[in-house]
Parts: C-alpha cells; sequence; structure tokens
C-alpha cells in the first residue's frame, strides 16, 4: 500500500517539478507498448524520433534494471500506460543514437 501512495504522490508531483531541461527532441507522447525484457523495462511511445531511438521506427526506449530508480520508473511508466497518460522524457546523452536508448527519468502529464 505504502508503495502506491509513494507513486500516486509522486505522479501529482512531477507535474509540478522543474528538474533539468528535457529532450526537446521527445516532447509529450503516449506509451504504446511494454515489454519487460531481461535488460529492463522496454517500451513502445507513440512519437517516433529515429535520431534518438533506432529501432522500431525511433519508438523504443528503456529503463534499464541497474538504473538506481528503476522500480519507481518502470512503476511510473505502467502507471501512464494504463491511464493514458503523456510522458516526457531524459534521456542518457552518452547512449544516443541507440536502439533503446535508456531513461534518466521522466515526467507524467
Amino acid at each position: 500500500m505504502k508503495k502506491y501512495l509513494i507513486i500516486l504522490v509522486m505522479f501529482f508531483y512531477a507535474t509540478y517539478s522543474n528538474a533539468d531541461p528535457w529532450h526537446p527532441e521527445t516532447g509529450w507522447m503516449k506509451v504504446t507498448h511494454l515489454y519487460p525484457a531481461n535488460g529492463g523495462l522496454a517500451f513502445m511511445v507513440s512519437v517516433p524520433n529515429s535520431e534518438l531511438s533506432l529501432c522500431d521506427g525511433g519508438r523504443r526506449f528503456i529503463v534499464r534494471l541497474d538504473h538506481e530508480n528503476y522500480q519507481v520508473l518502470a512503476s511510473t511508466i505502467l502507471l501512464a500506460y494504463s491511464m493514458g497518460k503523456d510522458i516526457r522524457m531524459n534521456l542518457n546523452d552518452q547512449e544516443l543514437p541507440n536502439c533503446d536508448p535508456s531513461i534518466n527519468r521522466l515526467v507524467v502529464h
């Protein structure tokens, strides 16, 4: 129960927080597919960008298992997917472009 409360609080707070600049290339988009993989939670988004992601028409991204906030990020993506909410991401610049670039953080709108 505590886990769901934390996710809910983070969901409402995230729309009002100002973190480092977001990647302007990502913009606001919906999560369209989820794929739990060995390396983490892979997901596809509604807006393609082949300058960032080289696979699945520029729509594939991932939250890697070794990310320190994997559980929070993966739970938030699941929540955004199930509620049909838009997300905006900050990506790991050192991996761009890549087949499935990893995200550092995201905001739900």
